[in-house]
């Protein structure tokens, strides 16, 4: 009875979810089962990689200090939540697993990347108020030279670098 704000075919099923947080799962899309999510937040999105469910949400009312809602599941029946773990400024509104990694988007332009190995975030990035710019936290897997780049325009710009880094130390 509850609004559905995405459905999607993941790992051979349906899973839809939506307020309060709703999920539901269907191997034909046409017999659904209702999942606990163990939130009552609005789940926005949902994505599959590496053997692993990603859901995310918001949730300001019954957990106002954590508003953001990840959950995690490996069967996409038993969900856990890590929300804890994922570092977030702003509403998280979708997520999609792409080369390796999952990408997790939301408001004030946040665009948040996993590590292929354990699903948590390890570039993060988001607009500050005003005219304040936009914050960027990486954590580098040593050794490895990383490169940060941008580019003002999709079409006709090329990628210009900010930063090139080497790494050597745990987290940088």
């Amino acid at each position: 009875t509850d609004d559905l704000l995405s459905v999607r075919f993941l790992n051979g099923q349906f899973i839809a979810v939506g307020r309060n947080g709703t999920i539901i799962t269907s191997s034909d899309g046409a017999t659904w089962t209702s999942q606990d999510s163990g939130t009552t937040g609005s789940l926005y999105a949902v994505a599959y990689g590496n053997g692993c469910y990603l859901a995310c949400g918001f949730d300001d009312v019954s957990n106002p200090s954590v508003a953001d809602i990840f959950l995690t599941s490996s069967n996409g029946v038993d969900w856990q939540n890590i929300s804890q773990l994922i570092p977030t400024a702003t509403t998280a509104r979708s997520v999609a697993y792409l080369n390796q990694s999952f990408w997790i988007v939301g408001d004030s332009g946040m665009i948040l990347q996993s590590d292929a190995a354990d699903g948590i975030p390890h570039l993060a990035g988001f607009k500050q108020s005003g005219n304040g710019g936009v914050k960027l936290n990486v954590t580098l897997n040593p050794p490895a030279s990383y490169r940060v780049q941008f580019r003002t325009n999709f079409l006709t710009d090329t990628w210009h670098d900010i930063l090139t880094q080497t790494n050597s130390i745990t987290s940088y």
